[in-house]
């Protein structure tokens, strides 16, 4: 005798109404980041320093056998305090031994990145986004408003100290090939800022202690990036949707209601 055909193969009960709208509501990324988040001065030093000690312009040496990386400074006095104290690579007089590279913020300007232009006065904020929300059984939207970024350009000094020519040409050969298309990016908290490769110069008028004097190669770098403040987002509750029920013999008829809030 044939078996009978299963017509219904499914292993659970799907939800209807109300219980799926919040079923498919906890199963959305309740994690996304709807707004961006906050960049202030911290983090571009940050992600710039990275960039130079382990991102695109990480210089690697050669003829070192003793030294697993070419260290790199971020020049603070917090932090040439720290490096001071910790530095593993010294010579017999306990001074920093080359090669090693420093980094160092030099001048903050107001920014360039969207051309010569300046802010609309008092903080005026604009809609960003909308983001469903359901609260109580009731659907609707709350709309974020943000200020413009504001623009600066910062100016970072990139300095290589070594005794040795090879060195040098090994740090020229990475800067102007990483700058071939005359800038590359820097991703700060998911926005992304030009940099430029302003000029390079030397100074080798630097010298040690037994009178030799350190090959001193430098590059000055300008970030075009903006300022973000969390503090400064607006949330507003723009609509909400109430589904009103009614019945008539027998018969039910539904129809939304929207609440708007003007923004």
């Amino acid at each position: 005798m044939a078996k009978k055909l299963k017509n219904d193969t499914k292993v659970y009960k799907e939800k209807v109404g109300v219980e799926r709208v919040e079923e498919i509501m906890m199963n959305t990324d309740h994690k996304s980041l709807y707004l961006p988040k906050t960049i202030n001065f911290e983090d571009i030093d940050t992600h710039f320093f990275n960039l130079v000690k382990d991102g695109v312009l990480k210089l690697t040496l050669d003829g070192y056998k003793n030294r697993d990386e070419i260290p790199t400074i971020f020049m603070t006095n917090e932090r040439w305090a720290e490096f001071s104290k910790t530095w593993k690579y010294v010579d017999d007089d306990k001074n920093l031994a080359p090669p090693y590279i420093t980094v160092r913020r030099e001048t903050v300007k107001p920014g360039t990145y969207a051309g010569v232009k300046y802010n609309i006065p008092n903080n005026k904020t604009f809609s960003y986004i909308k983001v469903p929300t359901f609260k109580n059984k009731i659907e609707g939207f709350d709309v974020y408003k943000i200020p413009q970024p504001t623009a600066i350009d910062i100016s970072y000094d990139v300095r290589l100290f070594t005794k040795y020519v090879l060195d040098v040409n090994e740090f020229y050969n990475l800067y102007f090939k990483s700058f071939a298309s005359r800038q590359l990016y820097l991703n700060v908290n998911g926005h992304y800022f030009s940099c430029i490769l302003e000029d390079n110069s030397d100074d080798d008028s630097i010298e040690d202690i037994d009178g030799d004097k350190y090959l001193v190669k430098i590059f000055n770098i300008t970030v075009k990036g903006y300022l973000i403040d969390e503090k400064d987002f607006v949330k507003i509750e723009a609509i909400n949707r109430i589904i009103k029920v009614t019945e008539i013999e027998n018969k039910v008829i539904s129809r939304d209601i929207n609440k708007t809030k003007h923004f």
